[in-house]
């Protein structure tokens, strides 16, 4: 089964770490993704760029809209996810455990296509 480990934290909150915070930082991910990798359970990964350079689309009853962001008028910010197969969620919150929690909430969540949860067997 897939799921996903979303990111969520305020915008700019890892570029007003020192330097050495940023490294640190990074090597958790580094260290998690290496382990992930080794066990055979990394999907991927990515960083959200800033929400300023995010386009809503929006059907506004006249046709899709392209709107430029941000909209979200909240404190936190989508920064970004992982993802992972494996066969419990007790993995992937021990998983979500590792990453930098003290700049950023984590969401575990399971992944599925309107059909039910998907794999990548095929």
């Amino acid at each position: 089964m897939l799921y996903s480990i979303l990111i969520f934290g305020a915008e700019g909150v890892t570029e007003n770490l020192s330097p050495e915070a940023q490294d640190a930082l990074i090597q958790q991910h580094n260290n998690l993704k290496t382990r992930l990798e080794a066990e055979g359970t990394y999907r991927g990964s990515v960083q959200l760029m800033p929400p300023s350079t995010a386009t809503h689309l929006r059907d506004a009853g006249k046709g899709t809209e392209l709107l430029d962001g941000p909209f979200a008028e909240s404190k936190e910010q989508f920064l970004g996810f992982y993802l992972i197969e494996c066969d419990d969620v007790g993995y992937a919150q021990q998983a979500a455990r590792e990453l930098p929690a003290g700049v950023a909430t984590m969401e575990v969540r399971a992944v599925a296509w309107a059909r039910g949860a998907v794999t990548t067997d095929g």
